[in-house]
Order: C-alpha cells, then structure tokens, then sequence
C-alpha cells in the first residue's frame, strides 16, 4: 500500500471547506483569515459556539478568529445570536479590559 499524501489547502480553500461543512473539525486548522470577510468570520464562530462542548482546540480557534479583527470595532449582525452569545460592537482593547474584570471576580 502506498502512502498517499493528503492535498494542503490554501487559506481560502479551508475557509470554503469548514463554511460548507459546518463541521468544527474543518474550522480548527484555519490559521490564516485574511482572505476571510467579516460575514464569513461570524459564520465560524457560529460553528464553533453551536457544539455541546466548546473544547480546548475550539477555543484556540475562537481566539484566533476573533483576533484576526484586528483593532476594528467588531459586533455580531444584530439578532444572528441570541443572548448570551450576542455580542453587542465592542473595540478589540474594551473586549480585552472586559475579560480582564472578569477574570480579576475569580
């Protein structure tokens, strides 16, 4: 039996792959968003947040999603989420000092 490599996928093509799929599997090997819009990034994290169990590859993924924003002013497309996973537009630094109050409670 030969070893049959499997075919690396560019950026946009993973991004394709795990939009059509929806499976979370397909999402966590994305490392590069750039070619990625703003619509297609809230699909992604509606992938990952819509499991039973958000695990420890899923929230690396998260993070790098979100990260991929930048210092823009970003917010979920008003009534995509239900509370608690709407999130309103909050900038990059004031999601940070929030996370920090929140970690500070513990």
């Amino acid at each position: 039996m030969q070893y049959m490599p499997t075919p690396t996928l560019t950026p946009r093509e993973q991004i394709d792959k795990a939009l059509a799929s929806k499976d979370n599997d397909d999402v966590h090997p994305i490392k590069d968003l750039s070619s990625a819009k703003d619509e297609e990034k809230f699909q992604l994290i509606d992938i990952l947040r819509k499991q039973t169990w958000v695990g420890y590859f899923d929230e690396l993924a998260l993070e790098r999603i979100w990260g991929s924003f930048g210092d823009a002013v970003v917010g979920a497309p008003k009534g995509q989420w239900p509370l608690p996973f709407y999130l309103p537009v909050l900038s990059v630094a004031e999601a940070s000092r929030r996370r920090a109050d929140l970690q500070s409670c513990r």
